[in-house]
């Protein structure tokens, strides 16, 4: 499948990691907005690629127009139109796009937790531009993973994990909660 082969890529690129990171997250964005439903039913697989496509943004490589693309997928999971999903009777009770959230937000934490870890690799050289352009993302992942979501992810985590986390949190709360993110 397509979403597996991308950890594969980034693995083994043929072309400059940053120009693969561009090609594959382009790849990754255009699945998402044209067969949404079949990539995001296949979860694991989603998240491999995101995870694949999450590790090299800690690397000095990458700028912060990948991770401005980056983050554009996250938000397109997490926070996807109302034109982007659609409903799959014609009266429901719950719309589309909440369904879609509520997914999102069940199995993008595990991309959260991977950020917290990496950040806390003392061999990260993420620029700061391309932190700050990241955490739009995560923080469409806290309001898609709901506070009972964000509380598991804290338990799973050691000290030093839950305090990056907290940050991040807070941060969300300040800044970013009350501006749609």
């Amino acid at each position: 499948s397509t979403l597996a082969a991308i950890p594969a890529h980034l693995s083994h690129p043929r072309f400059s990691p940053a120009r693969t990171h561009t090609l594959l997250t382009s790849l990754l964005g255009v699945l998402l907005t044209t067969h949404r439903l079949s990539v995001t039913s296949r979860a694991p697989l989603l998240n491999l690629a995101l995870l694949a496509l999450l590790a090299p943004l800690f690397t000095a490589e990458l700028g912060v127009k990948h991770a401005e693309a980056y983050t554009r997928l996250l938000t397109t999971l997490a926070d996807p139109a109302a034109t982007a999903v659609r409903a799959s009777t014609s009266t429901p009770l719950v719309s589309a796009t909440a369904k879609a959230k509520r997914q999102a937000g069940a199995h993008l934490p595990v991309i959260v937790g991977a950020y917290v870890k990496l950040s806390l690799d003392p061999n990260s050289r993420m620029q700061l531009a391309v932190r700050e352009e990241l955490k739009r993302g995560l923080w469409t992942v806290f309001s898609a993973m709901g506070a009972e979501g964000r509380k598991v992810l804290g338990e799973e985590m050691d000290r030093s994990g839950r305090d990056v986390l907290r940050g991040l949190i807070g941060e969300w709360v300040r800044f970013g909660k009350w501006k749609g993110n």
